[in-house]
């Protein structure tokens, strides 16, 4: 991908280094962290926010063929690398006010956050904010934090966040969607 074009490579390497990211991601693994998972989770982070409807099963597949999409000059696909990382900060400023370190953080049996990243609660947030991004202020931060802490006890959402067989591209809309329409009656 390199040999087309590491301009895309290294924004992800830039936005890897984001502070507000960065605490969001705190709980991944000492392992995932010496494997670069934080700059495989901001390719995720992208690819689903914008190419997500070209996502079938296979989640490696579907991020290198985001990223040799976007590296192929002859390709059509746009990224408007500005837009994009506004976006990207917006995203993990709101997420790091809201839980910090524990944003992607399932609950234990007595609805207590337990410190432990959750890739499908990073989809599920991380995306299901975008549509409200704008709208999004300090005043909302407290709101949004019981919010998320509701839906992180919620039986549903533990159940379509939890467990094997939710790697497709169906399992993947309902975590979304899941956070989006909560998070839409805020203004409702």
């Amino acid at each position: 991908i390199r040999l087309l074009d590491d301009t895309f490579i290294e924004f992800i390497n830039v936005m890897s280094q984001n502070a507000d990211f960065s605490q969001c991601i705190q709980n991944i693994s000492d392992e995932k962290k010496e494997q670069r998972y934080d700059q495989e989770l901001v390719l995720r982070f992208f690819a689903f926010k914008n190419y997500r409807d070209e996502y079938v099963h296979d989640v490696g597949d579907f991020l290198t063929e985001y990223m040799e999409a976007l590296s192929d000059r002859e390709n059509e696909i746009t990224f408007n690398y500005e837009e994009e990382r506004l976006s990207f900060e917006r995203t993990f400023n709101v997420l790091r006010k809201v839980l910090g370190e524990q944003i992607f953080s399932g609950t234990n049996v007595n609805g207590t956050l337990i410190n432990r990243f959750l890739a499908y609660h990073f989809e599920a947030f991380a995306i299901g904010i975008q549509e409200f991004l704008d709208r999004i202020n300090d005043d909302d931060i407290e709101r949004l934090k019981n919010l998320f802490l509701e839906i992180k006890r919620d039986a549903a959402f533990k159940t379509i966040t939890t467990g094997g067989g939710k790697n497709y591209s169906g399992p993947l809309e309902e975590r979304i969607n899941f956070v989006s329409e909560r998070v839409r009656e805020l203004w409702i």
